[in-house]
């Protein structure tokens, strides 16, 4: 017998039960009682259904649930626009396994949004339950409207927005990190960014949680930007180190940095090494940023938000948002998680 033509009155025929029955076992809905009898029927359907080959007919599933199952991750092709990590997908593929749903993936340019011929079938086709678009800004408006015109349950990610949104908590990481050395007794606090003119939202927030816990210290904030060039080719000729040593190469040398991330804190450390100071001991640094559990081996301290915990808060608001398409969803805030590293009090 051909596979495509079993069907659940096929399995429930030579189960010897009724297809409402085989229906419900298929599908994980019977067969768990304490019973003996029943235990033994749903084995006996699932033993059938096996040595037909049954698989179930999705869209069949879906024109009688009015659910497929299956959720859309949607990525840009921009050079900083869609920046996932694999622990941001592992997330979401966790999450979704959870309640039943699979994944598909979508790719596309700002520039095939604004022409609909290039549209994936899962924005053109009703194929989807909902969507989690991993665009973290810059958006273009037109995205915006297709979403709408499709009416898909969405979820954005890492992208702070009124609602329906996931978002780690980058201001109040920063002024955790800022309070952080404060308590070891740090006075001469600076902050450090290489930042994207017009970028992510998180830059911003960075510095406001910095800014943050030094007021309410009653410190002065000491801010030190370096805005980054927006192509790859130009960028490739900024001396970082050398602008980090300028900064250190100064009277009244800051005693402890908050870098606004990763690549922050590694340029901050070769700079106190280069000038011949101790790490930590002459000059601290922490940092703030995503998915960074390790940094090479270097005990730099840092406060880093999980991707994974990222990824399945996302899956739970888009469960949420396809069951109730109509509300919008509360911003969710993900929290960092602290690791100490090496930093200690400034010196005498």
């Amino acid at each position: 017998m051909s596979h495509a033509t079993v069907t659940l009155d096929e399995i429930a025929k030579r189960a010897g039960v009724s297809s409402r029955t085989a229906y419900r076992i298929l599908n994980g809905e019977g067969g768990k009682g304490a019973r003996k009898d029943a235990i033994e029927r749903a084995e006996r359907i699932r033993a059938v259904a096996h040595e037909l080959g049954y698989r179930p007919n999705q869209a069949a599933r879906a024109m009688r649930d009015g659910r497929f199952g299956a959720a859309g991750l949607m990525l840009s092709r921009g050079e900083s626009t869609s920046t996932v990590q694999s622990g941001l997908l592992q997330g979401v593929h966790d999450g979704l396994a959870e309640v039943g749903m699979h994944l598909t993936v979508a790719r596309m340019s700002d520039d095939q949004f604004r022409d609909e011929r290039y549209l994936p079938g899962a924005l053109r086709d009703q194929m989807l339950d909902g969507l989690i678009m991993a665009y973290s800004h810059n958006e273009p408006p037109e995205l915006v409207a297709l979403l709408e015109r499709y009416r898909i349950p969405t979820v954005w990610v890492n992208n702070a927005r009124a609602g329906d949104c996931v978002c780690p908590a980058d201001r109040e990481a920063a002024r955790l990190a800022t309070e952080h050395l404060l308590k070891m007794g740090h006075k001469r606090i600076a902050y450090w960014s290489f930042s994207m003119p017009g970028g992510h939202y998180s830059i911003a927030d960075r510095r406001a949680g910095y800014c943050d816990a030094m007021q309410a210290a009653g410190r002065r904030p000491v801010i030190r930007e370096r805005e980054l060039v927006t192509t790859t080719a130009a960028r490739e000729g900024d001396d970082f180190l050398a602008v980090a040593r300028e900064w250190l190469d100064v009277k009244q040398r800051p005693t402890a940095i908050v870098g606004e991330s990763q690549g922050v804190g590694l340029v901050a450390s070769m700079a106190v090494l280069a000038l011949g100071l101790r790490y930590p001991e002459d000059v601290s640094i922490m940092f703030v940023d995503q998915n960074v559990e390790d940094v090479g081996g270097l005990a730099l301290s840092r406060f880093y938000c999980q991707a994974a915990a990222m990824g399945r808060a996302a899956v739970h608001e888009l469960t949420a948002k396809i069951a109730d398409p109509s509300t919008i969803r509360t911003p969710v805030s993900v929290p960092f998680t602290l690791f100490t590293g090496r930093t200690c009090a400034p010196p005498t």
